[in-house]
């Protein structure tokens, strides 16, 4: 949401109109600056935290709250992954550094259209009528890799699609049926551990192999953690001990941790699937801005684009 100041209509056209962001913006649980910034949105929690509406005050910042979904914070981590892999190569955007805004929806549409419009709209907290639109246009993310929940993902899509912004990884509403699913969950092990879902089919996607993810994935230390809240979170749950004391009542985290012993949905890579469809998307997005800003023999980091370059 945008507040507006500005002009008395008696007052003199050259007085200046702003616009002021209403509400902070949503601090990106993962995030690297770059020359082109990438944004990514999963469902790494359930919920949004539930406050009582007063109002007589502006309601709190949204925030996350439930458990860690390890199966979705693997699909981010693998958005990371792509973008360091794409910037250590010499032949695609070769001068150029990618960087990424990664978010957590926690799976809720308000969350997921604020973060869109974040996308859209960029973080400065103040526009000025004299700002050109190029600038505008420059404060936004070319792309989005995300949602993979249903419904968030289609309410970004009714959003970005008005902005030109290219919504590269989505997935479709289950059929009406019940005993027929899409791959949202005939392949979640959460979903599939419940009896009704006993004889059920579904379209899946192909299991593919991501080399060097998987080190990746498991390359992680405690410092590294400590960077993130996200994976301070990962870290404190998968171990039951505090970084640095951020866990209250906790056991303090020692050193002793291997987190290539933990056996969960964040470290097993043996069935990459929609895992895949996030390093395929990043890697498309990456193809597309070459496309835009780099010849046969260099790329210009300097260049200037919108969007629906990206889409095209």
């Amino acid at each position: 949401m945008l507040w507006i100041t500005g002009l008395n209509p008696a007052e003199s056209k050259s007085e200046l109109v702003r616009c002021r962001l209403w509400a902070e913006p949503q601090i990106a649980g993962l995030y690297m600056n770059g020359d082109f910034v990438i944004g990514g949105i999963f469902s790494i929690h359930y919920y949004t935290r539930s406050e009582q509406k007063t109002y007589t005050r502006q309601p709190l910042q949204l925030q996350c709250s439930g458990s860690l979904n390890l199966r979705q914070l693997r699909f981010a981590r693998a958005m990371e992954f792509t973008i360091h892999e794409i910037n250590n190569r010499t032949d695609l955007l070769p001068g150029i550094t990618l960087g990424y805004q990664i978010h957590d929806s926690c799976a809720e549409v308000p969350m997921a259209v604020k973060v869109a419009f974040q996308f859209a709209n960029g973080m400065e907290p103040f526009y000025n009528d004299t700002d050109s639109c190029s600038k505008s246009a420059a404060a936004a993310v070319p792309a989005l890799v995300g949602e993979t929940s249903s419904t968030p993902s289609m309410s970004m899509t009714r959003m970005l699609g008005l902005f030109g912004i290219p919504q590269e990884l989505g997935r479709q509403p289950s059929p009406p049926l019940q005993w027929i699913g899409s791959e949202a969950w005939i392949m979640d092990p959460d979903v599939l551990r419940f009896n009704m879902c006993a004889g059920a089919i579904g379209f899946g996607i192909p299991r593919s192999v991501i080399p060097g993810l998987r080190e990746f994935l498991l390359d992680l230390s405690p410092e590294q953690a400590l960077k993130s809240p996200l994976l301070t979170e990962f870290w404190e749950s998968s171990f039951s001990c505090s970084l640095k004391g951020s866990s209250e009542g906790a056991r303090e985290c020692d050193g002793s941790e291997d987190i290539r012993a933990l056996q969960n949905p964040y470290t097993d890579t043996s069935q990459l699937r929609i895992t895949n469809l996030v390093y395929k998307a990043t890697y498309a997005i990456a193809h597309a801005i070459h496309g835009v800003i780099c010849n046969d023999t260099q790329c210009d980091k300097s260049a200037k684009f919108t969007p629906w370059q990206v889409k095209n």
